[in-house]
């Protein structure tokens, strides 16, 4: 059953793919995006689980009455979710949205580009480093890395420079549009490996696979289109799932020790393991635990948004504040905790289901709420599309687009995110690109 619910899932993501025009290349336009993550995290998954159920977990197994009733409905949601964000996609009022939104004139030359890497890498550097000496310093983190949660709780605010690290390494790349030569080129890679370097030492992998996104983002829309997938993108797509399979492991008490004593049982362990690997980044069963739990008549209307409201104030100064992360409500119930919205961080369980925007909004709003989101996001995702080209593919334009198109989820932790990176960025670009509004007229695209 279960693979043909696979096969009936990439025959609903690839469908629309079929409304493109003839000679629409971008390979990296919202519908191809959207439809790229929806396979991934969704198709495997149903594979795996045709063969081996215990990927739902033991709490999950025990818990639903009929796994395969829950999987057709979540077939049914899921498709109709995805078909509703492409409905929003292919909404040309999007255009007109995108216009407007304020342009930006940059008033700075080719020339000042190269101090302003410097600049902003330092400054994220120091950043990192600071925010370290604060943990206790690198060798006491690395030793400590699976309580990465508690060990870096109450510092949020002071790893938001490290953005500019990661902006620095990019903004390299982005001259590449003016003058592209060897030594740049080794630059840039020293640079991005540097940055991947230090941000994995946080135990997670998001931020270094989204760093690598952006840099193919940018190189494609700044420098070189990317036709298709060739040769030259093998090696750092086999790099990132590497690194994307290997990364948990070494989160666990003593594994870096031991694994740098022991190379090449790193990767041995790595494959054994695709249960832990393929729950890493899908959220299938957390979809399932939301349709399972919530009916129309014990939704939570929209309360777990209202934690957002409390995010601005240090959980120091608050201890009864909600978690910021509404995946802790999930985790929670799985817990057999009793869980109600708005509930103090410190009376959950302290980790987390991320619910993303399905989750969110099946919880708050049912099906109705559930659908009119996905159309609002496939809108929110077209429109910073239009913007980016509109822009004509500068640096702010190009890096809103890719952190949006494959991390913004209406779910509480991700619209934070969003908030979080926009702000970033609007002064990283105010002050070292010194973009102001453009006063001149928009034309049509």
């Amino acid at each position: 059953m279960y693979l043909i619910l696979a096969m009936a899932f990439l025959v609903v993501f690839l469908s629309p793919l079929a409304l493109v025009k003839k000679g629409n290349g971008d390979i990296f336009n919202p519908l191809k995006i959207n439809a790229m993550l929806h396979i991934l995290t969704v198709v495997p998954y149903l594979l795996i689980f045709q063969f081996n159920q215990e990927i739902l977990g033991e709490g999950l197994l025990t818990r639903f009455a009929d796994i395969d009733v829950l999987f057709l409905k979540y077939f049914i949601l899921q498709s109709l979710s995805y078909y509703f964000i492409v409905g929003g996609i292919f909404n040309k009022q999007s255009i007109q949205f995108a216009k407007k939104i304020p342009s930006f004139n940059y008033e700075i030359s080719p020339n000042r580009y190269t101090l302003t890497v410097i600049i902003s890498f330092t400054i994220g550097l120091a950043s990192y480093f600071y925010l370290m000496s604060q943990i206790g310093g690198m060798s006491f983190f690395l030793d400590n890395i699976q309580a990465r949660a508690s060990l870096t709780q109450g510092l949020g605010y002071h790893s938001l420079l490290i953005q500019f690290m990661t902006f620095g390494a990019l903004l390299l790349l982005y001259t590449f549009r003016f003058k592209v030569g060897f030594f740049k080129v080794l630059i840039v890679f020293i640079l991005l490996s540097l940055t991947i370097v230090l941000e994995s030492m946080f135990g997670g992998r998001k931020d270094s696979v989204y760093l690598i996104f952006f840099a193919v983002l940018i190189y494609h829309y700044t420098y070189k289109r990317i036709k298709v997938i060739n040769w030259k993108l093998v090696i750092p797509i086999s790099i990132v799932t590497l690194y994307f399979i290997t990364m948990p492991l070494l989160r666990v008490d003593g594994a870096i020790e031991y694994y740098s004593s022991n190379p090449t049982e790193l990767i041995s362990d790595a494959f054994e393991s695709p249960v832990d690997q393929i729950n890493s980044f899908s959220y299938v069963r957390h979809y399932l635990l939301v349709i399972d739990e919530f009916d129309y008549n014990n939704i939570w209307l929209g309360r777990t948004y209202l934690d957002m409201l409390y995010t601005p104030i240090p959980r120091t100064y608050f201890q009864a504040k909600p978690p910021i992360d509404d995946g802790v409500y999930l985790r929670s119930i799985v817990a057999g905790y009793d869980v109600y919205p708005n509930a103090p961080y410190d009376q959950l369980f302290q980790s987390s289901w991320p619910p993303e925007s399905f989750g969110a909004l099946y919880m708050n709003f049912w099906i109705p709420g559930l659908l009119i989101g996905m159309y609002l996001l496939g809108f929110i995702y077209r429109t910073l599309y239009e913007f980016m080209v509109k822009s004509k593919y500068d640096f702010f334009s190009t890096m809103l687009y890719g952190f949006m198109v494959i991390n913004f989820q209406l779910s509480n932790l991700r619209i934070v995110q969003a908030i979080t990176f926009i702000m970033i960025l609007l002064l990283f670009s105010i002050i070292f690109l010194q973009i102001r509004k453009s006063t001149k007229k928009l034309a049509s695209i």
